[in-house]
């Protein structure tokens, strides 16, 4: 169940993850916002109300890392949730030292499992507060 009114991020250089990605979760009911590179991401990120961001590892302008601390730096309450075609021991690793709980490798297995993942994420964050 999508809670109301939640938008989510998705930065990914890859249009077909990109609009299938934005079709699938708004058909659904969030809103969602893409963009091609960590700055753009950024930029939106500072432009929108976003309470979830989808980010890739493997982006053409800045490390994901580098991402996900400005994220922070903006939000440190807004979950992040890696999404890589390029997984390794050591991103995951390095992931989950920085806090981020969860992974989701492309090609993803079906999008209702990326819509569930997504659903335990803002069920597990609003059990926070």
């Amino acid at each position: 169940m999508v809670p109301p009114g939640k938008t989510i991020l998705v930065i990914d250089d890859e249009e077909t993850v990109l609009s299938a990605l934005e079709e699938f979760l708004s058909k659904r009911g969030y809103g969602v916002l893409t963009a091609w590179t960590g700055k753009e991401g950024i930029k939106t990120l500072k432009s929108g109300n976003v309470d979830l961001v989808l980010l890739d590892i493997n982006l053409p302008d800045e490390h994901w890392k580098k991402v996900a601390e400005k994220i922070w730096e903006f939000d440190k309450q807004i979950p992040i949730i890696i999404i890589t075609a390029y997984s390794s021991q050591e991103s995951i690793i390095e992931a989950m030292d920085m806090g981020i709980a969860y992974f989701l490798e492309k090609p993803f297995p079906s999008l209702d499992i990326v819509c569930k993942v997504i659903e335990k994420v803002f069920a597990e964050s609003s059990s926070h507060f």
